[in-house]
């Protein structure tokens, strides 16, 4: 798992610019959230998808958001889910086993 902690971090390691991320992997799947600094999700989002390198790679947006103009946004811009966070802990956690289980056991993704 690769944490990047900007939209313009996010896109650097998409594309493994810089020496932190030369040798990262290309990820199977990006959790992304609408509200980072630097970059907002929405632009990063928007130039994974128009990037024939990283518009494969399927994308959660995971946000705090639950507004329907950032939901129907982000599917006209691309990704593949999105989903609110909830504000509980024991809640997030089982939302997030809820996304592995679905991306990393049940879809195919491709190579």
């Amino acid at each position: 798992m690769l944490h990047a902690r900007d939209g313009v971090e996010a896109l650097e390691c998409l594309r493994r610019q810089g020496e932190r991320w030369a040798a990262a992997a290309r990820p199977d799947l990006v959790l992304l959230d609408l509200n980072m600094p630097r970059k907002d999700g929405r632009e990063v989002l928007s130039e994974m998808k128009t990037d024939p390198e990283l518009k494969s790679i399927p994308v959660v947006v995971l946000t705090t958001s639950d507004v329907q103009r950032d939901i129907e946004a982000s599917y006209l811009r691309g990704a593949n889910s999105f989903v609110t966070k909830p504000m509980d802990v024991e809640d997030f956690f089982a939302l997030i086993r809820t996304v592995e289980s679905y991306w990393f056991r049940t879809v195919k993704l491709p190579k």
